[in-house]
């Protein structure tokens, strides 16, 4: 198992980079990717799930305000791996993580910042996103969700440091659906 690689110097920005374990898109056209790496040991990972159709939100110059997408991307639990990456996400902001009632899923409203969003198997995407986005849960955080499937990795990059503990609540709150 690849190793997750962990960028900054426990200043503003940190960010972490997971390897892709797969991809695939579903006959409902979103692509599925699941992303696990491993850190200090431990395995660390998330399903992430991204909205086909979705237009890029920059053309020319010019932000395209109707390339916001609810749902466009959301991150689902892999049970401890995902725990461990909710530790992972609060060494590295040097915060604890926080409590918050158990969420199935982070459902983010998100714009392609960069990058191609139907081109998703073969473009970089920079992604904008937003959980919370009405702040109905009291966890509203923004932050920027790389996804490079021919690189092989998906990078959630900090947004600003007034975010960490929603990041850190959210990410902790993840519990796998029963089936």
């Amino acid at each position: 198992m690849s190793d997750v690689l962990i960028t900054g110097d426990g200043q503003f920005p940190m960010d972490v980079q997971i390897p892709i374990l797969s991809a695939q898109t579903t006959k409902e056209g979103r692509t599925v990717i699941v992303v696990q790496g491993e850190h200090h040991g431990f395995a660390v990972g998330v399903e992430i799930s991204v909205r086909g159709q979705m237009k890029p939100g920059i053309v020319g110059d010019d932000i395209d305000q109707t390339a916001f997408y609810g749902s466009g991307v959301i991150v689902r639990s892999m049970g401890q791996r995902t725990r461990n990456l909710a530790d992972v996400l609060s060494e590295m902001y040097i915060l604890p993580v926080g409590v918050a009632e158990p969420l199935e899923h982070l459902d983010f409203t998100s714009f392609a910042l960069d990058g191609d969003p139907m081109l998703i198997e073969t473009e970089h995407l920079n992604f904008k996103v937003f959980h919370d986005d009405k702040d109905k849960l009291g966890l509203y955080f923004e932050m920027f969700l790389h996804i490079d499937i021919p690189g092989g990795y998906v990078r959630f990059d900090e947004k600003d440091e007034e975010y960490r503990a929603n990041v850190l609540k959210s990410f902790g709150a993840l519990r796998p659906i029963p089936t």
